[in-house]
């Protein structure tokens, strides 16, 4: 098992591409959100996640900070036979479409998204299989595909692939007790001193506050 380099999601690391005439804080990739995937068996490699048949995203959730959809630029021969014709060149790639609105630790998932039909509902005492990666984010300077030679960051998107871990869910009917609480229901708090939410938990402020 491997050791997280992402603990209290400060993960932060210099891209040993970026100018080293920029401060460190613009050289580095931050972490910048989650990506939750459904498996199809606990045997898919990381890097299998991309392909729909292993692997169906199901969940993604990004620092709220004004950065939403990512896009790495991707080296290609072109084969079109216009004027470009043999010649390398670049096309955006989307990597992720973040909401900006925040990071969430918690999730409900009532639906089988490799089920075969209308009815998506989870099966009682079948084993499903989830995965989550993290990502992270740094974009020193705008992409130009036309300059030779190129200027700016082609990969401002920076996936995790160390230390990926796959659970096994198993979802029961509760049938010894009854819930008086819903999924998203929490303690009703009254500040008494400090500031802050506590790595960024989100606060449902009441009419009187």
């Amino acid at each position: 098992v491997g050791i997280s380099n992402n603990i209290n999601e400060a993960y932060a690391e210099q891209d040993p591409i970026a100018p080293a005439s920029l401060p460190d804080q613009q050289r580095s990739y931050l972490f910048e959100g989650y990506k939750i995937y459904q498996l199809i068996d606990p045997n898919v490699s990381a890097f299998d996640y991309d392909d729909p048949n292993k692997a169906r995203l199901v969940y993604q959730v990004d620092v709220r900070n004004k950065v939403s959809k990512i896009f790495n630029w991707v080296q290609v021969r072109d084969q079109s036979g216009g004027p470009n014709n043999g010649k390398l060149v670049y096309y955006p790639e989307e990597k992720v479409a973040g909401e900006d609105v925040g990071i969430r630790h918690t999730f409900s998932i009532t639906g089988d998204n490799f089920a075969v039909g209308n009815d998506k509902r989870l099966v009682n005492h079948k084993k499903y299989y989830f995965s989550s990666l993290a990502y992270a984010y740094n974009n020193y300077a705008g992409f130009d595909p036309l300059a030779r030679p190129e200027v700016g960051q082609p990969r401002p998107y920076l996936e995790g692939r160390r230390n990926i871990q796959i659970y096994t869910v198993i979802p029961r009917p509760i049938v010894d007790q009854v819930l008086q609480s819903s999924y998203g229901d929490g303690p009703v708090v009254t500040r008494l001193e400090g500031t802050g939410s506590g790595l960024g938990n989100f606060l449902d402020l009441s009419d009187e506050t």
